[in-house]
């Protein structure tokens, strides 16, 4: 799903486990009957909302209740259950959103930074002729920024 460094691990129940990474947090659940609607608030509220800005996923072995759907539903929570084949099948919309995502490519995310950096770089221009506060000093450590931001964006468009 795009989505670096998630890492799994054992929940301090047997039949939990743990997925990590770099914007997603998650839980699983792995027993034959569904999982109910007390089971994802509890996660709900002692783990996902310590880690907003996150993307919140959980994964069942068994399925879901219908109100447990309509609880991750309205929260935004992605569900997936495994089918017997071991095919994971999206349960809410936002877990249907994000089997469609694609990663983007190194090279769009380095893509990404450098014009961060010439955004920034062009403000910070933009402050100094305007404000005349620091003057000079500011302006060489923005033109130097800048081209930094030249240099990467040349080198990552050249490397293979």
């Amino acid at each position: 799903m795009g989505f670096e460094n998630v890492s799994t691990r054992r929940g301090k129940a047997d039949d939990l486990f743990h997925l990590d990474g770099k914007g997603l947090v998650g839980r699983g659940t792995v027993r034959a009957m569904p999982v109910d609607l007390a089971h994802i608030e509890e996660v709900y509220s002692s783990v996902f909302l310590k880690k907003e800005g996150c993307r919140w996923v959980h994964f069942s072995y068994g399925g879901y209740a219908d109100d447990a759907r309509k609880f991750a539903n309205i929260r935004g929570i992605a569900l997936f259950e495994y089918a017997a084949n071991g095919e994971i099948r999206p349960v809410t919309s936002s877990a249907k959103r994000l089997l469609r995502r694609r990663p983007d490519s190194e090279v769009t995310r380095r893509l990404r930074r450098a014009l961060w950096l010439v955004v920034a770089a062009g403000l910070l221009v933009i402050g100094v002729v305007y404000w005349k506060v620091v003057g000079l000093v500011v302006a060489a450590v923005v033109v130097g920024a800048v081209l930094i931001g030249v240099l990467h964006f040349k080198e990552m468009t050249t490397r293979r």
